[in-house]
């Protein structure tokens, strides 16, 4: 529709037909430079808010790690040896079987 209306006024204005095709030339140039320039500024701000999701993930996991060691401190665990855990596990199994002998 705007090519046909540039035609017509080409064909009734002969001598600013050059200007104008000049001008619109000038203005598709441009239409296509802002055009670039959105696309590349939309990928970067995509780029941002993954960016910015990737950060809240991970921030959400190192609170609930947080909260999780926050727990066990405050539990008071004990934390025994392996040769202290093992020592317990075989005078559970003693315990265990002198309550076998005992029921017999």
């Amino acid at each position: 529709m705007l090519d046909a209306a540039v035609q017509e006024f080409g064909r009734r204005n002969p001598l600013l037909a050059k200007q104008l095709s000049d001008a619109i030339g000038k203005l598709s140039e441009m239409h296509h430079h802002t055009t670039r320039l959105a696309d590349c500024r939309n990928n970067w701000l995509k780029k941002v808010l993954n960016s910015d999701h990737e950060y809240h993930e991970m921030l959400d996991f190192i609170v609930r790690w947080s909260e999780k060691a926050k727990s066990l401190v405050r539990a008071n665990v004990i934390w025994n040896s392996s040769v202290h855990l093992q020592e317990q596990i075989r005078m559970h199994q003693v315990g265990g079987r002198q309550t076998k002998i005992i029921r017999k």
